[in-house]
């Protein structure tokens, strides 16, 4: 990543963005986002414990007594542009800068959504004047919040950050939380002469809501 700012931290934060969007990190496929972090806390002297379903939790002392925890998810969103090859299983992110803004080579979402939270977090971990801090990596946020929801570690903080916010300076203090349901109905079908309407949903950008229109009208791929 080339130069984008000054300050070390602040530029730390996107040679890292950059580097863990080489990683391929779709919904239920985090294994080597996992392994990457777990390498890094080895580098770094920090604990680290993982569970069952693959969330990870880095345990930073720096001879505190109180811990706040930074929690943030390793998945990202998966969409592309109609006609791009690129394959979320396998393919890096690969980012450009334009116009002031870092986007996709390839015509993909960028990740941010919550790398950015993640390497937040590093680089926060790394600062020695920073207390005890407890880093939360959980997985499969994107679809169904499975992390969170079977999470089985053991955190010593009694303060959580959740750094999955699209809004500077905003923070959250509570969440009515998700759930998947399934529905079904009987449905009857009769012959009727009616007008027929056709409706399409264009240049919408990615994110969750924009995916589900998508889905539907089959204007991008959505993996």
């Amino acid at each position: 990543m080339k130069k984008i700012s000054d300050n070390k931290e602040i530029q730390k934060v996107f040679d890292l963005f950059e580097e863990i969007n080489r990683i391929p990190r779709e919904s239920k496929n985090e294994e080597k986002i996992i392994n990457y972090l777990i390498d890094y806390s080895k580098n770094n002297g920090w604990n680290y414990q993982k569970d069952k379903t693959g969330n990870l939790l880095v345990t930073i002392n720096n001879n505190s007594k109180n811990f706040v925890c930074l929690q943030s998810h390793v998945d990202m969103v998966c969409v592309k542009s109609a006609g791009s090859s690129h394959d979320f299983s396998k393919d890096p992110i690969e980012l450009v800068e334009s116009e002031g803004f870092l986007v996709s080579k390839n015509g993909t979402t960028i990740g941010a959504d919550n790398g950015i939270g993640v390497v937040l977090s590093l680089v926060l971990a790394e600062n020695k004047e920073i207390p005890n801090l407890e880093l939360l990596f959980t997985v499969d946020e994107e679809t169904g919040l499975t992390g969170a929801k079977d999470l089985e570690l053991n955190l010593k903080s009694k303060t959580l950050i959740n750094l999955d916010s699209d809004k500077d300076g905003a923070f959250f203090i509570g969440c009515a939380g998700a759930i998947d349901c399934k529905a079904t109905c009987d449905l009857s079908f009769f012959e009727k002469q009616e007008k027929g309407f056709k409706l399409s949903v264009t240049d919408l950008p990615g994110g969750t809501l924009a995916q589900a229109f998508m889905r539907i009208t089959g204007l991008m791929q959505y993996n």
